[in-house]
């Protein structure tokens, strides 16, 4: 057992689930006003019966299914994650609400606002398979890590250079985090 520790050849590898966690919360730093932003709304939606009684309304005379707004769980990037997809599924109904509540208007985002946090989603959900494939994973290989990172290594240098500002800052602050590891 002496031997093994001054053996150079030993790797350490940290979590690759607590890696993806590290980056993506480095990345949302840069889009941390718009997450903020998002949370606000959801939460407000959330916890107001009066709104949520008027967004089953708009969702019956719109013909859809009701879908309850997310609220995350800072800790947890996934959730974060899911929150923002879950804004953008219900951004028509959101979009009848604020036209009925005015009021809303000023917490509600912009669609600027809104094209920045679909664009982080397009890079955040392969982040959000990986970490579910990962994490799910009874036995995971090396080899399994390896063809995740790479993969995701490539979709972060491809928005990197995309002409989305928004997209270029998330990917390149995530892909510069996980590199580190």
């Amino acid at each position: 057992v002496e031997q093994q520790f001054e053996n150079l050849n030993v790797i350490h590898l940290c979590c690759v689930t607590h890696i993806l966690n590290l980056g993506v919360h480095v990345g949302l730093q840069k889009i941390a006003s718009e997450v903020k932003k998002a949370r606000a709304f959801s939460s407000k939606l959330h916890n107001s019966s009066l709104l949520l009684d008027d967004m089953k309304k708009i969702v019956r005379s719109l013909e859809e299914n009701f879908k309850m707004p997310e609220i995350d769980v800072p800790t947890h990037w996934n959730s974060i994650y899911l929150m923002l997809q879950r804004f953008e599924k219900i951004k028509t109904m959101t979009d009848v609400l604020v036209a009925r509540h005015p009021n809303l208007q000023d917490n509600y985002l912009t669609y600027a606002e809104h094209d920045i946090l679909k664009d982080t989603i397009e890079i955040l959900q392969p982040i959000n398979d990986a970490t579910e494939l990962l994490s799910g994973s009874s036995y995971l290989t090396i080899g399994d890590v390896h063809i995740v990172m790479m993969s995701l290594l490539a979709h972060l240098d491809i928005n990197s250079v995309k002409n989305v500002n928004s997209q270029v800052e998330v990917a390149s602050a995530i892909k510069a985090k996980l590199e580190v590891y």
